[in-house]
């Protein structure tokens, strides 16, 4: 027996529009795979943050808190989700990354032109795993995992030399503003940690929270002034874990596969009692029910709930806020854990300040907001072979959930006034989608050169929302959390909206000796959110991709050398209720329901958003396919933009929805990936590198309008405008009265983008063990801190301290400006 070497090519096949699989080389446009095992190692609670750094031109800004869903931007906007072909209707907290086969990313306009309007800024392809049909037999799988979170990459630094209070003084009384500066909230006091021979502690002594009360004269007993809360967000925060459990079934036989999934996903927050639950069940199958018909189905429910999680944002519910902001280091976050006053319990909680903040244990076990929500997605599709070249799909889709949450607010809650008596919000949201399509597909291949692919069809999307909101004006038991135990009327709202698109579109692809491939696509659209005379609008694309490498004398260094190029144009829809004036719900007073009329007027001639874009981009391997380049640019016009017109306010409005303004997109993306070291049975290192950059303008605003919020025509739109300080010819800072003087004027500052994003994924292997290592960044790109503004405002930050406060606290005027040195004079501006 003599073997011979046989070597051939691989055809890679990557999931497309409608979840049609298409082999990679013969696409015009960009896309890009990640496979589903990348996403079952250090698993995230939620799948996108397993895409960070992994695809060129996709941003994920992952968010730090538990349950906050990640922000994602492909080419600078939210791409489409849609998952086994069927566009998916809400978040991916649902989503078990055990279930995924593999994520296809299209990137472009050309890519997902089919799903209409939803996919004019590309579409994320989730492909779920089946009962595999090559195998034969039954199998079983559990896949575990446990993920500790051990506190941020960074906290910023706060000082520990001064404490709270005001002009270096402070003495509390009530926490209220009894006492010097007693209740101001500020942490500009007197220095702490200073030594003072007269006391029994040999500290500076000083009336504090926790200060013992004098039995006799019933004022508090002053106590140490000393730094004992150097780390309070440190101590306040807990190590995080996550733990994810999967068990998995599968099995196949000559006509028929399933497979059965069940995943739970438990979280516990680094903040104190928050924590979330998830359980995911999937079931999936196909039988083919005769020698032309395949039927397959699956389903998918999932269950989140959580009791509490977190509150975010700047405000007295944030416990960074309460403990980094506003926080000096006189007090120690771990003496608050009794965070109700002895005999006061529900009623009044325990703290140093009783006018702006809140004890950070008391907001995170009573200010508890819940969250639970059911989802369900499932899909039936038939497939009939007419031919061996022609096929029809009917295919039905359905993605539904109802969530429910609730926001309980303690009595003595500090929200920004007087505390509050209690409250508790109510907020249930119900959400349906059915999407319905039938297409025929034909392929077939024409003397051996020649491969023409065609698909003609129908859609139906159906979308319905239901939303119910009430709240409680107080409560009369503390404590009792109804609506029933309302101390005034019960306040609520609710709304429903419905919307219907039904499309037709086909497809049209030829390719000539499988190296020179043309694609075409066109949908139409008619949406029940426009006028009728407006609802229709039609998207074309053309693409067009070919293999040099099949013509062209090439080095053998190169086996491999495509370019490619597509051009197509979608336009946006409208949501509900855009054109048409509809009453608001107001208040309810005294009994009495009350409605306004919307300021804004509505247009019923408005016309959809237009986007055209066209890009080209170059697929290269070298040295036996060991490395690959893969190259793409991409041009996007945004005109037809829908806004909101300034109009007189005599005519009973303020503004007029129309058709205006013009916008210009554009990027790069590089993908790299290679493998320098490969040896059978032994080591190797795979390695894959993306790059990508992306910037939107502004070409045109409606006659008389000067600009867009700063941006002038010409201008990035990510541009950040800011007040400065005004400035000598040499830089200097001009002071009046001691102080710095503001330009009157906003002045630009710079951009927010970055520069250029990138991602770098290392594989190394060694038989049976593998090490993944994973980085991605953002380089440049301004960026604004709340939280460093504020540290600095209220005295918590580190360059806060120098000598010149502790010479302020001593009524001494010792700073001069750098470069102070005119006592007269006026700051003349230029022409604005």
């Amino acid at each position: 027996v003599v073997l011979s070497e046989s070597k051939f090519e691989l055809q890679e096949v990557v999931v497309t529009a409608l979840g049609i699989q298409k082999e990679k080389k013969a696409l015009g446009y960009a896309v890009q795979e990640v496979d589903g095992a990348d996403f079952e190692k250090a698993r995230e609670p939620n799948v996108i943050s397993s895409l960070s750094g992994r695809v060129a031109g996709l941003v994920v800004y992952n968010k730090t808190g538990i349950y906050e869903n990640p922000e994602f931007l492909l080419r600078g906007s939210h791409p489409l989700i849609v998952v086994n072909g069927v566009p998916y209707a809400t978040d991916l907290w649902d989503v078990s990354s055990d279930d995924i086969e593999n994520i296809t990313v299209l990137k472009g306009t050309t890519a997902s032109a089919l799903y209409g309007s939803i996919g004019k800024d590309g579409a994320i392809m989730i492909t779920t795993k089946k009962g595999t049909r090559d195998k034969r037999g039954f199998e079983v799988s559990f896949n575990s995992s446990t993920m500790f979170e051990a506190g941020f990459v960074a906290i910023p630094e706060v000082q520990s030399r001064y404490g709270t209070g005001y002009g270096g003084k402070y003495s509390y009384a009530d926490g209220k503003g009894g006492g010097i500066q007693d209740g101001s909230g500020w942490i500009w006091g007197p220095e702490l940690d200073k030594r003072d021979s007269t006391t029994a502690s040999g500290f500076v002594e000083l009336p504090q929270y926790d200060s013992p009360i004098d039995s006799i004269t019933g004022q508090r007993i002053p106590t140490p002034w000393v730094s004992r809360g150097k780390n309070n967000l440190k101590n306040f925060l807990e190590t995080g874990f996550i733990t994810s459990n999967n068990l998995s079934i599968s099995s196949s036989s000559e006509k028929s596969d399933y497979r059965i999934s069940i995943t739970h996903m438990f979280q516990n927050g680094m903040v104190p009692n928050t924590s979330l639950n998830s359980v995911t069940l999937s079931l999936s199958g196909g039988y083919q029910l005769g020698e032309k018909m395949r039927a397959e189905a699956s389903w998918s429910y999932n269950k989140q709930f959580t009791p509490n999680y977190p509150r975010r944002g700047y405000g007295p519910q944030n416990y960074v806020y309460n403990l980094l902001l506003w926080m000096g280091t006189d007090v120690d976050v771990r003496d608050l854990r009794d965070y109700w006053q002895p005999g006061l319990e529900d009623i009044q909680q325990r703290h140093y300040n009783y006018t702006w903040y809140n004890n950070p244990y008391f907001t995170a076990y009573e200010n508890r907001q819940s969250y639970y929500k059911d989802v369900n997605y499932g899909q039936v599709s038939l497939t009939y072979d007419f031919t061996d070249h022609l096929l029809l799909k009917v295919r039905s889709g359905v993605n539904w959930y109802g969530l429910m949450s609730e926001l309980m607010t303690p009595k003595s809650m500090i929200l920004y006034s007087d505390p509050v008596d209690g409250n508790y919000e109510m907020e249930t949201t119900k959400n349906f989608n059915l999407n319905s399509d039938v297409f025929l597909q034909y392929q077939r291949t024409f003397t051996g050169d020649w491969e023409v692919n065609a698909t003609l069809g129908g859609n139906n999307r159906w979308e319905e929302n239901n939303y119910l909101y009430a709240t409680t004006a107080g409560l009369n038991v503390p404590g009792f959390y109804q609506l029933s135990n309302s101390s005034g009327d019960v306040r609520a709202s609710n709304s429903l909206r419905q919307k219907m698109v039904n499309s037709v579109y086909g497809t049209m692809g030829m390719s000539y000796k499988n190296a020179i491939f043309l694609g075409m696509t066109g949908r139409n659209d008619w949406s029940s959110a426009l006028p009728v005379e407006n609802n229709s609008y039609f998207y074309p694309s053309v693409s067009l991709s070919t293999l040099l490498s099949e013509f062209l004398p090439l080095p053998d260094a190169i086996p491999f050398l495509k370019i490619r190029g597509s051009w197509a144009q979608v336009s946006n829809d409208l949501a509900v209720y855009s054109t048409i004036p509809v009453y608001n719900d107001a208040i309810n007073w005294n009994s009495n329901a009350s409605v306004y009329f919307p300021r804004d007027l509505r247009n019923p001639d408005i016309t959809p958003e237009t986007s055209k874009t066209w890009e080209f981009g170059t697929d290269v391997r070298f040295f036996g396919n060991r490395m690959g380049l893969d190259v793409t640019y991409y041009h996007t016009i945004d005109e037809n933009d829908i806004i909101y017109f300034p109009v007189s306010e005599a005519s009973g409005y303020s503004s007029k929805l129309v058709n205006a303004n013009k916008y210009k997109r554009e990027g790069w993306e590089v993908v790299l990936n290679g493998s320098p070291v490969k040896k059978s049975g032994s080591f190797s290192w795979d390695v894959s590198l993306n790059w990508s950059r992306h910037r939107r303008y502004l070409l045109e605003l409606p006659e008389g309008i000067v600009d867009l919020n700063g941006v002038t025509v010409g201008d990035r739109m990510d541009l950040y405008r800011g007040w400065v300080f005004n400035r000598s010819a040499g830089g200097d800072i001009i002071y009046e009265g001691g102080l710095p003087t503001w330009d009157p004027f906003i002045k630009k500052l710079g951009y927010q983008d970055p520069d250029w994003t990138f991602g770098i994924s290392n594989m190394f292997k060694y038989k049976f063990i593998s090490l993944n290592v994973l980085l991605d960044g953002r380089y440049k790109g301004l960026i604004w801190s709340q939280t460093i503004r504020k540290m600095y405002w209220g005295g918590t930050h580190p360059n806060t301290v120098t000598s010149y406060r502790e010479d302020e606290i001593n009524g001494l005027a010792t700073y001069v400006g750098e470069g102070v040195s005119v006592v007269s004079g006026e700051v003349i501006y230029d022409a604005q």
